[in-house]
């Protein structure tokens, strides 16, 4: 009788350490249905750069503000916010196509304005004193 229940404790640690096994490593393990793929496209970037340009005064036209470098920076920087365990980001030339993938190319554009907007205006305060 000992032994028998000496086997039946070992199978119920062996059947609860493998719950908490398998439960554990599907919470911390990737798995490709839950994971999501973010891009930044250039094409995008660009054209929703040009459609803002577009709609300002001629003598103020510059692709953002004339800050192409801090631009490029920020487009590279921004969009490892978005990253974690189950979100990659991918940076492209153009669109991607596929399951679980989206763009925020809108999102980083807006974002890289509103800094290189914030750092125009302090420049601007400056240039006035």
């Amino acid at each position: 009788m000992a032994i028998v229940k000496q086997l039946l404790l070992v199978l119920v640690v062996l059947c609860i350490g493998g719950l908490m096994g398998f439960t554990i490593a599907s919470k911390t393990m990737p798995v490709a249905d839950n994971c999501q793929i973010y891009y930044v496209a250039e094409d995008e970037l660009m054209a929703l750069e040009n459609d803002r340009v577009k709609a300002e005064a001629a003598d103020l036209r510059q692709l953002f503000f004339g800050k192409i470098a801090e631009a490029v920076r920020l487009a590279a920087e921004m969009p490892k916010s978005y990253q974690n365990r189950t979100t990659k980001v991918v940076y492209s030339m153009s669109s991607i196509v596929g399951q679980n993938v989206k763009s925020i190319s809108k999102e980083i554009h807006q974002r890289i304005i509103e800094e290189l907007s914030k750092a125009e205006e302090k420049d601007q305060g400056n240039k006035g004193k």
